[in-house]
């Protein structure tokens, strides 16, 4: 069996391409996260914030064109980054972290059953 092939059935038959594409898009959705929550921490509620909001928004938006998933399923994590940005504090953060683990691991579960970005 050729590595290719190897490599896509121990990753429940989606290849490295897809594994590749999938982590960028968590890193991307990750960082653009804690961008929301640096900015706004500092800036609550003014045009910095909000800026951060809008691309941290549309770039969820983005990965769901992207990735093929249904419009609407990130966002719990858009809610509660909105949650945060007009009222940072402790709650709403672990909420927005909460919200994102959650983002992730339903996109890990795409690989895992074999549908591959």
């Amino acid at each position: 069996m050729r590595a290719e092939a190897r490599t896509a059935v121990n990753n429940g038959g989606c290849g490295e391409e897809s594994i590749e594409r999938l982590a960028w898009y968590i890193v991307k959705i990750a960082m653009a996260a804690e961008g929301v929550k640096q900015v706004c921490a500092k800036t609550i509620n003014d045009v910095y914030c909000k800026g951060q909001l809008h691309k941290f928004v549309t770039i969820l938006s983005e990965v769901e064109k992207r990735l093929g998933l249904e419009p609407g399923e990130l966002r719990e994590v858009a809610e509660r980054a909105v949650e945060y940005a007009r009222s940072p504090g402790k709650e709403a953060k672990i909420a927005l972290n909460q919200a994102l683990k959650e983002a992730v691991k339903r996109l890990l579960r795409r690989i895992a059953s074999g549908s591959c970005p």
